[in-house]
């Protein structure tokens, strides 16, 4: 799936990103969805509230962006990709569609806890392209999910529980398609500063072509503290 343009792509990111932050934070994370029930019995069951209802705000604006794009001819089309993540005390909560990512770090060992959902990674799990061939593959940027291509779209939930010392990044396919996960991992366990963590990272990625925007966060997280920056870079 394409976007329509640049304009569309970007107005459409813009507008989920509000549309989750505005549902995300000013609503009370103790009061159920009327989508939990329903969330139970799907691909969220067995997660906490919270995550469920991040899930509910996820379906919430898949649909806004969708029918807001049926009533403007020319956001017809539009489609954005994203990943949230929320910490509530020591409890990390995951909602995820498209090709951005997720990454864990603990123990100086880094795992990707989201899915592509790109063509490319389709063909990995049919046996079809190994990864070193998806990595460089234009199916990399063929995306099979986002946000307000069509009215209903499934939403990746995932929780786990956070120990002193984890680093959490969130990163758009512009940071992860220049950099390997062992990069990642030896820019961001190398300070506990998230300034420079993201400072070297886009470097990095740029150094190495830097063919997309990137954005990245990351998250160190402590037993009293949780430090973070959000680095969003347009080039």
């Amino acid at each position: 799936m394409e976007n329509n343009s640049s304009n569309s792509a970007e107005t459409a990111s813009k507008m989920a990103v509000e549309e989750v932050g505005n549902n995300l934070f000013y609503c009370d994370m103790e009061n159920e969805f009327s989508e939990i029930k329903h969330l139970e019995n799907c691909i969220g069951n067995g997660l906490s509230a919270v995550t469920k209802k991040i899930g509910s705000i996820f379906r919430h604006t898949n649909r806004f962006l969708y029918y807001t794009s049926t009533r403007a001819p020319e956001l017809h089309g539009m489609a954005t990709t994203m990943t949230a993540a929320l910490i509530n005390n020591n409890r990390l909560s995951l909602a995820h569609v498209g090709h951005g990512r997720a990454y864990l770090i603990r123990a100086d060992m880094i795992e990707q806890l989201t899915d592509d959902h790109t063509m490319a990674a389709g063909m990995i799990k049919g046996g079809i392209m190994s990864c070193d061939q998806a990595r460089y593959s234009p199916m990399n940027k063929v995306i099979t999910r986002a946000l307000g291509y069509t009215p209903k779209v499934e939403v990746d939930l995932d929780e786990l529980v956070l120990i002193n010392g984890d680093v959490i990044v969130l990163c758009s396919d512009g940071l992860s398609a220049m950099i390997e996960d062992r990069d990642i991992l030896n820019i961001v366990t190398s300070t506990t500063n998230p300034v420079l963590a993201c400072n070297e990272l886009v470097t990095w990625a740029n150094k190495r072509g830097g063919r997309d925007n990137i954005t990245v966060i990351v998250v160190y997280f402590g037993i009293t503290t949780v430090t973070s920056l959000l680095y969003n870079i347009f080039h």
